[in-house]
């Protein structure tokens, strides 16, 4: 297992490393074949079951932590999604790293010129995977992460061999409009103050990962896919509760 560990997160370092930084609409990588392609197959075809799974009111989500189900995932399961989570914890300060250059993007809306006296020696956390999984009608509108996400980064298990647009994440490029946390404007047609700006595809084995702005704008067009999965493993770096009321204002950490 160790050797394979080694392999893996060798593997998801340097593909990391060698996808492009790109910073419109706002800072993100697009990194394809993120991990060995044994280990994705593996994945897919050890997927944990549905009953595991809680219902969220996110675009009718169904979620897994992996930290809460260690004793449900046994044998071959259980050490393939020990190895995934292993393989991510390591690469997920490689990811953060890309971003430092653009992290006042992030700080400076909230704490002013000042930012970086803010964040010395700030701890993150980069602990948890999180399994998502969508059935029927999906769909989002444009938002931003919660605040206290740094870094968010979604891997696609798609288990067709193609990149399919139609269950694509769609990056919006925003016409001035920012907001400080994940939040709903009743009435509010946000659509209208952003444009369409890069479509991301639903491809095996590809990660999407970008840092997380008042102006990173992203989501999911509505469609129909029946009983088909749509299925994501979620890790990002994110700041501690009591550190995002003091960094980004209390409404904003408690929204």
């Amino acid at each position: 297992m160790t050797d394979e560990f080694d392999i893996a997160s060798r593997h998801a370092i340097a593909s990391v490393e060698a996808a492009a930084l790109r910073d419109e609409p706002f800072p993100h990588i697009v990194v394809p074949d993120f991990l060995p392609a044994p280990l994705y197959a593996r994945m897919l075809d050890l997927w944990p079951a549905q009953e595991l799974f809680a219902t969220t009111n996110a675009m009718r989500r169904r979620e897994l932590w992996l930290r809460e189900h260690w004793n449900d995932l046994q044998g071959a399961q259980g050490q393939t999604w020990r190895l995934v989570a292993r393989v991510l914890r390591y690469v997920n300060p490689v990811i953060f790293k890309r971003f430092e250059v653009y992290l006042s993007s992030k700080f400076m809306p909230y704490l002013g010129k000042s930012w970086r006296d803010h964040v010395k020696k700030l701890p993150l956390i980069m602990s948890g995977v999180q399994l998502a999984s969508y059935r029927g009608t999906i769909g989002l509108p444009p938002h931003v992460d919660h605040a206290r996400i740094v870094t968010n980064a979604f891997l696609y298990c798609n288990e067709r061999p193609q990149a399919e647009a139609e269950q694509a994440t769609v990056l919006y490029r925003s016409l001035g409009l920012a907001l400080p946390t994940n939040m709903n404007i009743d009435g509010a047609d946000l659509s209208r103050h952003m444009r369409v700006a890069e479509i991301v595809p639903y491809q095996p084995n590809l990660c999407l990962a970008f840092l997380n702005t008042p102006r990173s704008f992203h989501g999911v067009d509505s469609r129909d896919i029946g009983e088909r999965e749509r299925r994501l493993v979620i890790f990002n770096s994110s700041v501690k509760s009591s550190d995002a009321v003091r960094l980004f204002g209390e409404a904003a950490a408690q929204a």
